[in-house]
């Protein structure tokens, strides 16, 4: 990618439909207008964070866009779209189309890291920043004020990506012995289906926004999760987070980009289908826990 954009220019960014593909992605639209063009992001699973981002508009209505194409793209002078996130068909309607595509990347970088070298090299932005222009709304917080508060989120949209939840919970005794206070937290159609299985001495604190988990993860100490937005998100908050991975070539590229994190994998990869079961016996407990322990030691 080589381009030279127009000065001030009206810039749409469409991206895949997770909350951590648009954390991610705000990267590329933050840069974007600190750089003085007006950017829209359209990502209907970030719009509850619409307020942690001012520099940026957020809209949850990229199918009414969709639906208007060409003429909606006639108006803008540029169209970022990433992979998987709007049909071919309709890419071949934008006009000023650019791909932000994988085959772009750096797999050894993550996609934060790659989407900064992109604006940096790509576009020749003056002002470029590994920042998402993420903004503390409430002066009250207190960043990692729990210190030791592990928040921990056994789930993701992809089961495949589930490190079992028995391994969760046996980790979680393990850092209650060491004197951390472990934290479930879950979607409110997880809570439903897995609520009952969590020990009753382990707090799971029902959150009924986006919004209030983000409040909730910033005051925390740590987060240990599997690959999923929670991760993207408290990493985004400068949370240090340890996320479980299948294998070490998907996780150089997709674990969380912002502040200290740190992923694990198990130490030997089975490839295949059998591995995408087998990843999660072969991950231990112990070896996440030496992880974090590492992730201790890398913080002081």
């Amino acid at each position: 990618m080589d381009i030279l954009l127009k000065n001030h220019s009206k810039i749409a960014v469409i991206c895949p439909s997770g909350i951590g593909d648009g954390l991610i992605f705000m990267t590329l639209a933050y840069n974007l207008a600190q750089n003085g063009h007006h950017v829209i992001l359209y990502s209907a699973a970030l719009t509850p964070l619409a307020n942690w981002f001012p520099r940026v508009t957020i809209s949850s209505e990229l199918g009414k866009f969709s639906r208007s194409l060409p003429h909606s793209s006639s108006e803008l002078d540029y169209v970022f779209v990433a992979d998987h996130s709007i049909d071919i068909t309709t890419q071949q309607t934008i006009k000023n189309y650019i791909p932000i595509s994988k085959k772009l990347f750096n797999r050894n970088k993550t996609i934060v890291d790659n989407l900064v070298n992109i604006c940096h090299r790509g576009l020749h932005l003056s002002n470029v920043v590994k920042q998402n222009g993420i903004t503390i709304l409430y002066p009250n917080l207190i960043h990692r004020q729990y210190k030791n508060r592990v928040v921990l989120h056994p789930f993701s949209a992809d089961p495949e990506k589930n490190w079992p939840l028995k391994k969760f919970i046996q980790l979680a005794y393990e850092l209650e012995k060491r004197n951390f206070k472990p934290i479930f937290i879950m979607s409110p159609s997880e809570r439903e289906k897995y609520f009952a299985q969590i020990p009753k001495q382990f707090e799971t604190p029902l959150f009924n926004t986006l919004n209030d988990t983000a409040i909730y993860i910033y005051e925390s100490g740590w987060m240990i999760g599997n690959d999923s937005a929670i991760g993207h998100l408290a990493s985004n908050l400068k949370i240090p987070t340890l996320s479980l991975f299948r294998v070490k070539s998907k996780a150089k590229l997709w674990r969380p980009g912002f502040g200290h994190n740190q992923f694990v994998t198990p130490f030997i990869r089975i490839p295949g289908p059998k591995g995408r079961e087998a990843w999660k016996r072969l991950l231990s407990v112990h070896r996440v826990l030496r992880a974090f322990r590492h992730q201790l030691r890398r913080q002081l």
